[in-house]
């Protein structure tokens, strides 16, 4: 609401009384307003049609150190005050803290002349409440050594990344085993990363064909993918090499 350019004018014997900011709230569905924290913004142009004398008015419940009611739909947390709900929960009696405590003696309230630096907007949403990208592997490598090294781009930072790999196509039992190295083909126990990179070399694992699977967790939200990968071993020294039976020198 909006009050400009009135002239106000006190009452024959009664004190000069132009604006009272009276809050009332029982909690009743029937209350006009059925919230304390709904908000309610009271601005004055031209007090008094003074020209330049503006100003915005807040009730004294609006207060930083005033005791925010707890009920269903005043502060989630009994005890804290309108600053204190407002820091932790971005509400506040009539919606906002009063960013002053000035007042005049013929209005019941605060009078906070337009521009006051408002109150600290509320703090950003705890983490998890944005949902997390779709996680896509497959930028992947097909191929790479028994001791190279997975990665992929991922948008958002503050995750935890958890790698499993298994595997497939006869390339031995699955199933997780005991957290130790690993000189068999076996399936690998998941590990855990701040960012989407692995390093295999810590596996052991050996050549072979293997089911990756890859979970990005942010608080109680969590995205996965999998990809199949071929392992190679990391050297040639392994590999036998034979006489061509066609060489004409042979």
């Amino acid at each position: 609401m909006t009050v400009r350019n009135v002239k106000f004018q006190p009452l024959p014997g009664k004190p000069f009384d132009a604006i009272t900011m009276r809050y009332s709230f029982d909690g009743s569905p029937t209350t006009l307003s059925p919230s304390p924290v709904v908000s309610n913004t009271v601005v004055v142009t031209n007090y008094n049609q003074t020209p330049g004398d503006n100003f915005q008015l807040y009730f004294l419940e609006q207060a930083p150190d005033f005791p925010l009611p707890n009920l269903p739909l005043g502060c989630p947390e009994a005890g804290l005050t309108n600053q204190q709900c407002w820091d932790k929960y971005g509400l506040a009696m009539a919606g906002a803290v009063a960013p002053c405590s000035t007042t005049r003696p013929e209005i019941t309230g605060f009078a906070c002349a337009t521009g006051t630096q408002s109150p600290p907007p509320p703090p950003p949403p705890p983490p998890g409440t944005t949902p997390l990208p779709t996680l896509d592997l497959s930028g992947l490598p097909k191929e790479l050594p028994v001791n190279g090294n997975l990665s992929f781009n991922y948008p958002v930072s503050g995750v935890t990344f958890g790698w499993d790999f298994q595997p497939v196509n006869g390339n031995g039992s699955v199933g997780r085993t005991a957290v130790r190295p690993y000189t068999s083909n076996v399936s690998a126990p998941a590990a855990t990363t701040s960012v989407p990179r692995f390093s295999l070399a810590s596996l052991n694992l050996i050549a072979g064909v293997y089911k990756v699977a890859v979970t990005v967790t942010q608080g109680s939200q969590s995205q996965s993918g999998t990809a199949t990968i071929t392992l190679v071993s990391a050297d040639l020294s392994h590999v036998r090499v034979y006489p061509n039976p066609w060489r004409k020198d042979k």
